[in-house]
């Protein structure tokens, strides 16, 4: 059995060497199950309201639950600008995501979605990106 597993394996070991051919694999098989797993995913905000379907606080959660990398996008009707008043600090942002508020109708150089947290409790830290979350972006979104 020996010999039929390396005579298989031999070409790869050959071009890889030991410790490399061991990479290659544990690549392969985060690849595979990445590609089963790993799903990129966007999540649109549609509404201004602190929390609920539609509200940034929950496409943040869902970002959170998916493992990415996401995007949270914005398309909320009305004229702009558009205000969205936290009465908390939002989930911390734990998975890689893209927050680009330049997707919301009417944004042209300027933002035209405000994320005010002026009603949060003093010391609240309104829009937090942790360290688990490498790579995130926010765009065109006023944080204030």
């Amino acid at each position: 059995m020996d010999n039929v597993h390396n005579s298989i394996f031999m070409p790869v070991k050959f071009l890889f060497g030991t410790r490399r051919y061991f990479r290659f694999l544990l690549v392969v098989l985060f690849g595979v199950l990445c590609s089963e797993n790993c799903r990129s995913v966007t999540f649109t905000v549609t509404t201004t309201a602190d929390s609920g379907a539609g509200s940034l606080r929950q496409a943040i959660l869902n970002a959170n639950a998916n493992p990415g990398p996401n995007t949270i996008t914005f398309q909320i009707s009305g004229t702009a600008p558009f205000t969205i008043a936290l009465s908390s600090a939002l989930p911390s942002v734990i998975n890689s995501v893209t927050i680009d508020a330049t997707t919301q109708p009417g944004f042209v150089s300027a933002p035209v979605v405000e994320l005010n947290g002026s009603a949060t409790a003093a010391g609240s830290v309104g829009l937090r990106l942790t360290n688990s979350a490498p790579f995130s972006t926010v765009r065109g979104l006023a944080i204030n």
